[in-house]
């Protein structure tokens, strides 16, 4: 087979922050030939720690003129960032039923300072000055499958694979 899919589905218990990720990708096969080695990968802790990584390596050194990729997904759960995302999220979520709509989120900029900030939208959401403009267009951003709610994982995808909030929205 030549699109290989493993699912594989591991946690990390004793990941220390910092550490890369190093994938080694062998052809198991039955004994008494020895495995294939395929190729490897090692992905640098600052493109997946804290705010999680979905995505495309290549692998190396898998043969002369061969392309390889190795498709992961690694989320990082846990950590002060993800808690300071559960927080703010938690924040806008007036009527706590798991989702955020503009009207929660105007709301929630209006009454909290650290909302407006995570957001870098103003306090006040006024149509005259383009921080309408900026608001609705990173809620439609984050909210992806476009039912005008944000959901707690459309929320989570979105800023872990955003990170930090720009400080110029119109950059969303």
């Amino acid at each position: 087979n030549l699109n290989p899919v493993w699912d594989d589905d591991r946690e990390i218990a004793d990941y220390a922050p910092g550490d890369p990720l190093h994938f080694t990708v062998m052809d198991k096969d039955m004994w008494p030939k020895q495995d294939d080695f395929l190729g490897e990968v090692t992905l640098p802790a600052e493109q997946f720690y804290p705010y999680s990584f979905e995505g495309s390596l290549l692998l190396l050194d898998a043969g002369p003129g061969i392309h390889a990729l190795l498709r992961v997904k690694i989320s990082v759960s846990g950590t002060s960032d993800e808690r300071r995302l559960r927080d703010i999220f938690d924040k806008c979520d007036a009527k706590g039923d798991g989702k955020i709509n503009k009207r929660e989120l105007i709301k929630a900029l209006r009454s909290d300072q650290e909302v407006a900030d995570f957001f870098r939208l103003p306090r006040q959401i006024r149509q005259e000055d383009g921080s309408r403009d900026n608001m609705e267009r990173i809620f439609q951003e984050i909210d992806k499958d476009d039912d005008r709610d944000i959901s707690w994982e459309e929320f989570r995808e979105f800023f872990t694979s955003h990170p930090p909030p720009p400080a110029d929205p119109s950059a969303w």
